[in-house]
Parts: structure tokens; C-alpha cells; sequence
């Protein structure tokens, strides 16, 4: 006699309504911790321009982004995080927000490729379950999550950095 919680999961639309809903609240509980991380030092020094002086049209404020990023380049910092970092300190932080939990999601499928060779099935529960796996352990095990995952500039120098290569380990 087979339990009645598997039984419940043998319905493949529930396991695909799983699927999405762990997805979903990974993503809604990253991006709720996005949100309310403040900025730290080094994203306000990587600001191009200060907190009441950005300048009014659109062009300047290219202009000004491209030549913080050019003065960075002409002086050999190898850290292409830190242009990131500029870039994305011209935005309003919800933008940063947005775009680092939809890069999470990515990484937590990247690496369930990266360690099954597929990608993941939403009719399996084992596969939502490597996914949750996963998730939990790099938000249990990392040391620097903070640092690393919600702040400007870490996540633009080390977790954005790292993602061409994790991607790139695979053909997708």
C-alpha cells in the first residue's frame, strides 16, 4: 500500500504546480531580500555621479557612465564587476534588484545542469528537489551571502562574474 502523500504527487500537473510554485517563491523571497538590503560603501563610491547631482538628460548621463567606465579600464583594473557595478549604480536600485534575482534563478538552474546534464523536468519532484537542495545550501553553507549575492558591488564583481563561466562549462 503506497502512501497517500505519493500517491497525491503521481498527478503530474501538481508536480509541475510545484515546480513553478518553489521557483516563485525562491524568486519572491530573493527579490523581497534584494529589496531591502542597503547599499554599502563601495556601491556608493562606484556611483557615477552624487546622490542630488544626476545629471537631467539621458545623453549626459550616458556620457558620464561611459567615461567613469573608460577612466576604470585606462587604469588596468582588472575587475569587470566594477564597471558593472557603475552601470548598474546609475539606475534606481529596484532595476539591480530585479535583474540580480532573475540572475539567482539562472545560477540555480545552471547548476542543476551543471550536475545532472539536463535540464530540469518540471513532471519530477526529484528534480524540484535538487533544485531546493541546491538553494538551501547556498543559502545555509555560504560564509559572505550577503556580500556576495545582495550587495551592488559584490554581486556584480563575483556572482554576476562567475555565471559566463558556469555557463559556459555546458552546451545549452
Amino acid at each position: 500500500m503506497r502512501n497517500k502523500f505519493f500517491v497525491f504527487f503521481d498527478n503530474s500537473r501538481v508536480r509541475r504546480f510545484v515546480f513553478y510554485t518553489f521557483l516563485i517563491f525562491v524568486a519572491v523571497f530573493f527579490l523581497f531580500i534584494n529589496i531591502l538590503m542597503p547599499l554599502v560603501g563601495e556601491d556608493y563610491s562606484l556611483q557615477p555621479w552624487g546622490y542630488n547631482a544626476s545629471p537631467s538628460s539621458f545623453l549626459e548621463r550616458i556620457n558620464v557612465i561611459s567615461q567613469v567606465v573608460h577612466r576604470s579600464v585606462i587604469s588596468w583594473n582588472p575587475r569587470i564587476g566594477e564597471q558593472l557595478t557603475t552601470i548598474t549604480a546609475a539606475l534606481p536600485k529596484i532595476y539591480f534588484d530585479v535583474i540580480n534575482t532573475i540572475i539567482f534563478i539562472w545560477s540555480l538552474i545552471v547548476l542543476f545542469v551543471l550536475g545532472n546534464g539536463r535540464f530540469p523536468n518540471s513532471k519530477s519532484y526529484y528534480d524540484t528537489l535538487s533544485l531546493f537542495l541546491i538553494c538551501f545550501l547556498i543559502i545555509t553553507v555560504f560564509p559572505l551571502l550577503g556580500q556576495v549575492f545582495f550587495w551592488k558591488a559584490g554581486a556584480c564583481n563575483h556572482f554576476w562574474g562567475e555565471l559566463p563561466g558556469q555557463a559556459g562549462q555546458r552546451d545549452f
